[in-house]
Formats: C-alpha cells, sequence, structure tokens
C-alpha cells in the first residue's frame, strides 16, 4: 500500500479569492480534530471529494498534486495530510511523508514552490 501511496498523484481543494486589484489569492485548506490537530485534505478521486463536501456551498478549485510534492504545498501549522477524510481517512504526517519519498522516490521534497 505504501508503494502506491507514494506513487499515486492526488487531489487538493484549494480557495481562490480575488482582492480589490483582481489579483487572485489562493488560500490551502485544512481540517482540524478533536484534538485540536490540523491536517490538510487530500483525495484520491472526486467521488471521496464529493462525500468531503456534501451539503456544504463551497466553490473550491482542484489541484492535482504527486505525492513527491506535497511537502510543497504544506500549511506551517499542520501536522500533515489527511487522504480521503470521510472515507479511509488516512493520517499522513510530516515524518511519514518525508520517509516514504525518501524510500520510493529517492528524494527528501522540502523545498516550497516560488511565489510571484
Amino acid at each position: 500500500m505504501s508503494a502506491n501511496l507514494a506513487r499515486s498523484t492526488y487531489l487538493m481543494p484549494v480557495d481562490v479569492e480575488k482582492d480589490e486589484e483582481g489579483k487572485e489569492n489562493v488560500r490551502l485548506l485544512y481540517v482540524q480534530n478533536k484534538r485540536g490537530e490540523r491536517y490538510q485534505p487530500i483525495f484520491s478521486d472526486t467521488g471521496e471529494l464529493v462525500k468531503h463536501y456534501r451539503g456544504k456551498e463551497v466553490q473550491n478549485r482542484l489541484i492535482q498534486v504527486r505525492f513527491d510534492q506535497l511537502s510543497r504545498y504544506m500549511i506551517k501549522d499542520v501536522q500533515g495530510y489527511v487522504l480521503n477524510p470521510e472515507g479511509i481517512n488516512l493520517i499522513l504526517r510530516t515524518q511519514q511523508i518525508e520517509l516514504l519519498n525518501s524510500y520510493y522516490n529517492g528524494k527528501k521534497e522540502t523545498q516550497k514552490p516560488e511565489e510571484n
């Protein structure tokens, strides 16, 4: 299972808002559990995404992110990612992502994307 996780591409919802000047600002989303731990949601497919947002009025955009790029999109104060929060609810902590990347993808990805 871990090999498939590390070689997959995931759907990540993002919120895009326009400011007064018409410039788009991208906001990465997170969920919080009962213990106060924050995780960014990622989804294996659109069916899982629909389960999570059922009954909620949202207009998020989706970006596709390979496993080896997840660290680039991680918010500062989150503990990691949660895969399919309404389904298997698999917690992937930062250290686990780095370990899987190192083992399966031969790299340790910690560099953030460049800002414009």
